[in-house]
């Protein structure tokens, strides 16, 4: 998505979703971390590409809340999967990951709504751009 908002000179936005991309990947490795701690094995999946041609701000930020929304029922099964096990140990660590989505997912909603509310102005788009540069 970052890249998307360096084509466009959207500077703000790149960094909001570079930050963004770097806040996932420290999730993963508080996942693999915590495996490692409990000699949990791995087994790697591939991450799909991002195979989405994206047009518009709006269909970047519409195609992140998604992902967080997704990503939020993921880990709610997981965490609902722990319960059914009687892990208590994974569920608290997970807890704290459902915890962190809240924020994700309350951040991916608010980004989507300003941008659908200004969709067509570039001006507005503009000034919000630069408050995600501050």
């Amino acid at each position: 998505a970052s890249t998307f908002f360096d084509k466009m000179q959207l500077n703000g936005f790149a960094s909001y979703y570079r930050k963004q991309s770097n806040e996932e990947k420290s999730h993963a490795e508080m996942f693999l971390n915590y495996m490692a701690e409990l000699n949990i094995e791995y087994i790697s999946n591939t991450v799909e590409k991002c195979n989405e041609k994206f047009k518009t701000p709006l269909q970047v930020s519409k195609f992140a809340l998604e992902l967080e929304i997704k990503t939020t029922e993921e880990i709610k099964n997981i965490a609902s999967l722990c319960l059914t096990e009687g892990d208590m140990l994974t569920y608290s660590f997970i807890n704290d990951m459902l915890k962190e989505q809240i924020t994700e997912l309350g951040s991916a909603d608010d980004l989507y709504t300003k941008l659908k509310m200004i969709e067509h102005d570039k001006s507005a788009l503009l000034l919000l751009d630069f408050e995600f540069s501050k």
